[in-house]
């Protein structure tokens, strides 16, 4: 029969009373089936088979069938998987799926005891060719949703809300709905969302009879044991009125206990207050745009194995504290009804088990990190907020979270502080008295070099060899204009490394997450350390009070704090630099840029000329905290860059010589200079042009970078527009101030692994490309060449 083969075969003659022997040999993955003589089954299986004392002629049929096996799949705690249990032919192949209950996710895949896996759903055995057993775990999940509560569908909607809206069938007209549905919010008109209105109470028996009630609405979500939730929604305030605050709690309550309630303390945690943004920040009345609130909240005090809650309150002004005492007389025909829309409200636990083991096996390491650069070019939403890095979490993926995680895996007594770094430290205080309060010898220095030949392209980048530690590896690598590599510098440290900087005179710097900034000559010599500045008088912009200023990280081991320098520029006689923490006395702490002079010696070395601040306007709502570029132009101008992705946060201002101050803003997806998640920022020195790029990748051409050009002669206007075929992440733009011409380094991606393995080489290449002055399209040149360096994931150029 198919599948197999028998000796002898065809006709063979015998001596009457003879014996014949016969062999079958089964094709691969197939076995004996039966031995057939004269039509009818004589023996089962073997392969060899015996006709003994032969009289007469005879017909022997030899039939195969595949070899089965069988797997055996089973489910540790808190999850299933499917199949149980499976018969396969042989050599073929299975795939078992996984379901973790909410709130857990895959931990292991083991294959005959031993671990075959790490995470994911679905796991393949291929060519099948023995018995199995297949054993699946799970663990609590790093990040998992709640729930939503989605105002498209009604039913769903009115099941997951309580309100204190008072129906009164019979007397229809002293009705109070506080919370309703809508359609027709926001720049959609299909969109629906939920209403929060305060209405007077006209019931004339109510003890509020008269008085403005606040709305309230409390949301379900499910139960969980996790301590830290994200809490997050939009919304779009109706009315301007000043002093309205959307207030938000955590609860473990499924009731809406009143603010005098004895056991609401034991039930309730304010989490946030949500004044009215100013208009036309998103969320403001007429501004047609939702905002977003989001906030991760230690539960402190309350436990949510039984349920969790979400309460928002919408109060008046003078009422914030108390429902009922002393509520204010309004007619809602005097004045109106307080009135917000909230949308997309949902509940997540973002961060559960070990922090940023964002592949789940137990270390955060080098697989972790490559996990990070797979991601770059998205948004970290969700699952993936965890790869956001510590010095970073500006709500994108791109380079900078590359450099944050370096910094956070450079030290073991980080691991404590990867899901963010404070700006300030608990103790952290105003320190002595005088304009500037810095412990100095010696005149100010000039930031002056010997000129170099600027003839070639330097690129700081990371090693992509297939080496472990290699990935977190810098070095400084050198090519010609055609692509060509011509050599290496070692850098004073082989980790944590962020930028080249040009100083004047053809001096280069190079800036360190950890040192500060650096000389990139023999002497090596940091020029910028971390240190801390006192200010007094109305030296600080923001609250004109007392300050103390932080350049650089704070390095207490698993206590530091601060923010590492992101990026400098020099001049003569000063060094700008940003992001600086300011701590003033009596306000919060923000960022800022700021100018040194930089000094003989001294602890720091430098004093405090100036700092860099555009005042945000009361309730605000923007995140301003992520300043990470800036560029100084030949006209004395400063540019810095904020990056965020809640709220359109994406910023960029110019401070003039003069003082002056313009803002555009960057993150407004209808307006007129939209470039999401700047990065790579440079002023030109020949035109009058500022350059930057977008981190996000374009899902519909992937495969293709904008350069977008800002005209800085006259107010800031985006005149021209770059396109860079093939290059899927520009990390760095710089120019040749003789010819004009603009050099693009970054780098692409290909066949990026789910779990990737660092003792491969890297799935990401180095690339750059050649924009020619006045033309608007360029294709990248590839610098991959593993023969003659390991450059994969160029960072500055």
């Amino acid at each position: 029969g198919p599948n197999g083969s028998i000796s002898p075969s065809g006709s063979t003659s015998v001596e009457k009373g003879g014996d014949l022997t016969f062999s079958a040999t089964p094709d691969a993955d197939y076995q004996v089936d039966a031995w057939s003589l004269d039509g009818d089954i004589d023996q089962w299986g073997g392969t060899s088979y015996t006709l003994s004392n032969i009289q007469d002629n005879h017909t022997v049929h030899v039939t195969f069938n595949p070899i089965c096996y069988t797997v055996t799949a089973s489910a540790g705690s808190n999850g299933s998987v499917s199949p149980s249990s499976v018969t396969v032919t042989s050599g073929s192949s299975h795939t078992f799926t996984a379901t973790p209950n909410h709130g857990y996710e895959v931990d292991t895949w083991s294959l005959d005891g031993s671990i075959a896996q790490q995470g994911g759903r679905t796991y393949t055995l291929s060519q099948i060719r023995d018995d199995h057993t297949l054993d699946v775990t799970f663990r609590g999940a790093s990040a998992y949703s709640l729930g939503d509560i989605d105002c498209e569908d009604e039913d769903e909607f009115e099941d997951s809300i309580l309100t204190n809206n008072e129906i009164d069938e019979d007397r229809p007209g002293e009705s109070r709905i506080h919370v309703e549905r809508v359609v027709g919010v926001g720049p959609d008109p299909d969109n629906a969302a939920m209403s929060m209105t305060n209405r007077e109470d006209l019931d004339p028996a109510s003890p509020t009879f008269g008085k403005i009630v606040n709305a309230r609405v409390k949301g379900v979500f499910i139960k969980t044991k996790a301590d830290e939730i994200l809490i997050r929604f939009e919304y779009l305030f109706v009315t301007p009125d000043p002093g309205i605050e959307l207030v938000v709690y955590l609860s473990n309550s499924p009731e809406l206990l009143a603010p005098d309630d004895p056991g609401r303390p034991k039930h309730y945690l304010e989490v946030g207050r949500l004044a009215a943004p100013p208009f036309p920040r998103p969320g403001s009345a007429g501004s047609g745009r939702f905002g977003i609130f989001e906030k991760v909240v230690w539960a402190k005090h309350l436990s949510f194995d039984k349920g969790l809650y979400i309460e928002l309150e919408l109060v008046e002004p003078k009422t914030a504290q108390n429902l009922f005492a002393n509520a204010p007389s309004k007619s809602v025909t005097d004045s109106g009804n307080t009135s917000v829309f909230v949308d997309s409200w949902g509940g997540a636990v973002q961060c559960y088990g070990i922090c940023l083991d964002i592949n789940w096996d137990n270390f955060v390491d080098e697989a972790d990190f490559l996990m990070v650069v797979g991601g770059c070019g998205r948004s970290t939403v969700g699952e993936t907020a965890c790869m956001d890095g510590a010095l970073s979490r500006d709500g994108y993926m791109d380079s900078y979270d590359v450099a944050s995680w370096d910094w956070a895996l450079n030290s073991d007594q980080r691991l404590l502080n990867y899901c963010g770094v404070p700006l300030t430290g608990a103790s952290a205080g105003v320190m002595g008295s005088g304009t500037t309060d810095v412990k100095r010898s010696g005149s100010s220095v000039a930031v002056r070099s010997q000129s170099k030949d600027l003839s070639d392209l330097l690129i700081a980048g990371k090693s992509g060899a297939a080496d472990i530690r290699s990935k977190l590896k810098d070095n400084l690598y050198v090519f010609n204009a055609d692509g060509a590599y011509r050599g290496a510098i070692e850098p004073a440290s082989q980790r944590c490394n962020v930028r080249l900087i040009s100083g004047p005179d053809g001096a280069i710097y190079l800036l360190n997450s950890e040192a500060g900034l650096l000389r990139l000559d023999d002497t090596k010599q940091v020029v910028v350390p971390p240190g801390e500045v006192a200010l007094a008088g109305t030296m600080e912009p923001r609250y004109n009070s007392p300050a103390t200023v932080y350049v650089g990280i704070q390095d207490k081991g698993s206590d530091s704090f601060g923010r590492a320098l992101l990026d400098a520029a020099l001049d003569a006689d000063y060094v700008y630099v940003v992001p600086v923490v300011v701590e003033p006395q009596g306000g919060d702490p923000y960022t800022a840029a700021a100018k040194l002079r930089l000094l003989q010696g001294g602890n720091p070395p430098y004093e405090l000329v100036a700092l860099y601040d555009d005042p945000p306007l009361p309730n605000d709502n923007q995140h301003r905290n992520f300043l990470r570029e800036l560029e100084v132009d030949d006209a004395g101008s400063l540019y810095v860059l904020n990056v965020h992705s809640l709220n359109e946060s994406d910023i960029l201002w110019r401070y003039a010589p003069d003082g002056t101050v313009e803002r555009i803003d960057l993150g407004y997806a209808q307006g007129a200079n939209y470039v999401l998640a700047p990065v790579a920022m440079v002023a030109s020195k020949s035109t009058d042009m500022l350059y930057l790029t977008s981190s996000v990748a374009d899902p519909a051409d992937p495969d293709v970078s904008v350069i977008y050009g800002f005209s800085t002669n006259g107010p800031l206007t985006l005149e021209r527009v770059i396109t860079v075929n093939g290059a899927q992440h520009i990390t760095s733009i710089t120019e040749d101030p003789q010819t004009g011409t603009l050099w693009a380094a970054g780098f692409y991606m290909a066949n990026i692994p789910a779990y990737p393995n660092p003792t491969r080489e890297a799935f990401y290449y180095p690339c750059i490309a050649k924009i020619r002055s006045g033309s608007d399209n360029a294709m990248i040149m590839s610098l991959y060449d593993p023969d003659n360096h390991d450059l994969a994931l160029p960072m500055s150029i």
